[in-house]
């Protein structure tokens, strides 16, 4: 069962970020899906600028998790990623030029499986 504080922070960063960092007058790409036995949450958008600087500070911040100092601009991501492996997903960025993607996969559980 995930945590509905966590679970809305999460969404809240990750949607925020795309309003605030977004080119202007683009879209942003969301899917939900089951996939393989998880549920798939996938956001994808066109940034002002180009990521490729950030995208080896992103990977190191994401890598070595909330313990180190983190730039201003990532401790959104930062803070995704640790609610999410809180609660036992996985959550990972890809950036190419000005392109972001993100996704975060959690198993699905069958309810009656759940009960104890």
């Amino acid at each position: 069962a995930l945590d509905g504080q966590k679970t809305y922070r999460i969404f809240e960063n990750l949607i925020g970020n795309a309003a605030k960092y977004a080119m202007p007058h683009t879209r942003v790409y969301v899917k939900i899906a089951a996939e393989d036995g998880d549920a798939v949450f996938q956001m994808k958008n066109v940034s002002a600028n180009e990521l490729h600087l950030t995208q080896r500070r992103s990977r190191n911040v994401l890598s070595e998790g909330i313990h180190q100092e983190i730039p201003k601009d990532l401790i959104g991501l930062a803070i995704v990623k640790s609610f999410v492996e809180i609660q036992k997903g996985k959550f990972w960025i890809e950036t190419e030029a000005d392109l972001f993607k993100a996704e975060i996969r959690w198993k699905l559980v069958d309810k009656k499986d759940d009960i104890a």
